[in-house]
C-alpha cells in the first residue's frame, strides 16, 4: 500500500483514518491524495525502483501555506491480474530475473500455477486422510493390546462389539475427510492464482472440459495436464513424508496394506463390479463440471467474489454424498498421480495396479468421460453463450475444426468492438480458462463476443 506521511502535525486523528482508507483503495484509476509531503515522491510504489510517466503523475501546487500538493495516476492493471486484487503491477513492470521472466512472459507460468496449485490441493487432502485413518488403527491397535489382557473369551468379544458401537475415531471421522478435501481444493485453487493465471483448473477433466465447451486452447492442455500430474505426484510424495513415521507405527507391514494407499489414491468398495464403478466416477465427475459451469456462467452466476466458498461447498456436498463408492476421484491427477508416486516408494503393485477388477483405469477414463457429460447437459439446459458448441449453427462444426486446426486461420481471427468496427491483427489472450477471449469467423458464421467469467 502506499505509505502516508502528513505535512501538518496537528491533523486530527479521524482525518488521517479517511485519508489512510482514502489511498488504501486502488481499486480506482485514478488517485488523488490531497495532503502528502514530498518525500512522498522518494518512495517506492510496490517496489519498483524506476517509474515513468505513464506510471505516476506527479504535480505540485501551491496552496495558502505554499505547502505542496501531489496527485498520484495509477495506470490499469494489466490483463492478467485480478481487477479486484488492491496491488497494481505498473505497466512498465519488466522480469529481473530468469525466473521472473518465465513466470511472466512463457506458458512456464501456466505449468507453475497447475503445479503448485494441484500440489497443495494433495498435500491438504492426502494429510487429512493419512491423520484420520493412522489415528484411528493407533486406536485400535493400543485397544486390542489390552483385550490380550482378559483371558475370558466372551469378555473380550462383548467388549470388541461395544467398541464397534461407541468408540469414535480421536482425530477424525468422515466428516472430516469431506471438509478436509473441500478445503484442499479450495486452497489448491486460491493458491494457483486463482482465474488470474491459469484458471486453477487442477484436473485434467476440467481443463478438456474448458476446451471443448469453453473454447480454451487446445495446444495448452498438454501443459496444463502435466503441470497437475507432475503436481500430485510431488504432493504426495511430501505428504507421505511428513506422516511416514506414523504410518510405519500403525501398519507394521506399511507397503502391502490397503488402508495406507486408500490414503493417497482411491479404493472402491471390494464387492463392486467395474461398471459400478465407473458409473459412480462418472456421474460424480458430471455433476462436478455442470456445477462448476453454472458457478462460472457469466449470464447466471452470483458474484465472483463467492465463487471459493461456492468451489467450498460444491466439493464438500459431492464428497458427503458420492463418495462412498469409489471415494469420488474425479480426477486424473488425483488418483493416477499418487499411485506413480506410491510404486516408486516400493508399494504393492497388485495393490494399485491389480486388484479391483484393474480398478486403476477407472480414474483415468470415468472423469474425462463424465466433465464431457456434465459440460453438455448444461449447455444444453442452460447455457446461451455462443463460444459453446452446442449453441453454434449446424453449419459451422465442420469449418470450426478445420480452422481450430489451422494455426494461420487461428491467428488471424475477426473481432467485432462494441461501435461495430472490426479489427484482424488483434492478438488473442489464449491463457485462461474462465477469461476466454472468443472469435467470430465469417466463413462459418460463427458470431462470438468477448466474454469474462471470473
Amino acid at each position: 500500500m502506499v505509505s502516508q506521511y502528513f505535512s501538518t502535525e496537528d491533523f486530527d486523528l479521524e482525518m488521517q483514518t479517511n485519508c489512510h482508507r482514502s489511498a488504501t483503495t486502488l481499486s480506482a484509476n485514478v488517485l488523488d491524495l490531497r495532503s502528502i509531503i514530498p518525500q512522498l515522491s522518494e518512495r517506492h510504489h510496490y517496489g519498483q525502483e524506476d517509474y515513468s510517466e505513464e506510471e505516476v503523475e506527479i504535480t505540485n501546487y501551491n496552496d495558502v501555506d505554499s505547502e505542496k500538493i501531489h496527485s498520484i495516476r495509477v495506470k490499469p492493471k494489466r490483463i492478467h491480474q485480478n481487477p479486484q486484487t488492491p496491488m497494481v503491477l505498473p505497466s512498465t513492470h519488466k522480469p529481473k530475473n530468469l525466473l521472473s521472466w518465465l513466470k511472466q512472459k512463457t506458458y512456464l507460468k501456466e505449468f507453475f500455477a497447475e503445479f503448485l496449485g494441484t500440489m497443495v490441493m494433495i498435500i491438504f487432502g492426502s494429510s487429512v486422510l493419512c491423520q484420520v485413518i493412522c489415528a484411528n488403527k493407533l486406536q485400535d491397535n493400543g485397544f486390542n493390546d489390552k483385550m490380550v489382557q482378559f483371558n475370558d473369551t466372551e469378555v473380550s468379544n462383548s467388549l470388541e462389539n461395544l467398541k464397534l458401537v461407541f468408540a469414535t475415531g480421536v482425530a477424525g471421522s468422515f466428516d472430516n475427510i469431506a471438509f478436509g478435501w473441500a478445503a484442499a481444493v479450495t486452497m489448491g485453487y486460491l493458491t494457483a492464482g486463482g482465474s488470474t493465471i491459469s484458471g486453477g483448473h487442477l484436473n485434467p477433466s476440467i481443463t478438456i472440459a474448458n476446451c471443448v465447451f469453453r473454447a480454451f486452447p487446445i495446444k495448452k492442455v498438454p501443459i496444463y495436464v502435466a503441470g497437475q500430474l507432475f503436481g500430485a505426484i510431488f504432493g504426495c510424495l511430501i505428504a507421505f513424508g511428513l506422516y511416514k513415521e506414523v504410518i510405519v507405527e500403525a501398519f507394521t507391514n506399511w507397503w502391502d496394506h490397503e488402508a495406507v494407499g486408500a490414503m493417497f489414491c482411491t479404493m472402491p468398495m471390494p464387492f463392486l463390479s467395474s461398471a459400478r464403478q465407473f458409473l459412480s466416477e462418472l456421474l460424480c465427475t458430471a455433476m462436478l463440471q455442470a456445477c462448476i459451469f453454472a458457478l462460472t456462467d457469466p449470464y447466471t452466476s452470483l458474484s465472483t467474489n463467492v465463487f471459493p466458498i461456492l468451489l467450498f461447498i460444491l466439493v464438500f456436498v459431492i464428497n458427503a454424498s458420492m463418495s462412498l463408492q469409489t471415494a469420488a476421484s474425479m480426477n486424473l491427477a488425483r488418483d493416477f498421480g499418487p499411485r506413480l508416486a506410491l510404486t516408486m516408494l516400493g508399494f504393492s503393485k497388485q495393490i494399485l495396479w491389480s486388484d479391483y477388477y484393474h480398478y486403476f483405469w477407472v480414474p483415468i477414463i470415468a472423469p474425462i468421460l463424465g466433465a464431457l457429460l456434465g459440460g453438455l447437459i448444461y449447455d444444453i439446459f442452460i447455457y446461451q453463450g455462443n463460444d459453446s458448441p452446442v449453441n453454434w449453427p449446424h453449419a459451422s462444426y465442420v469449418n470450426y475444426m478445420e480452422k481450430r486446426l489451422n494455426k494461420d486461420v487461428k491467428d488471424e481471427c475477426l473481432y467485432t468492438h462494441e461501435d461495430g468496427s472490426k479489427d484482424r491483427n488483434r492478438k488473442t489472450d489464449k491463457g485462461r480458462n474462465l477469461n476466454v477471449d472468443i472469435r467470430e469467423v465469417e466463413n462459418s458464421n460463427l458470431s462470438m463476443s468477448n466474454y469474462n467469467t471470473k
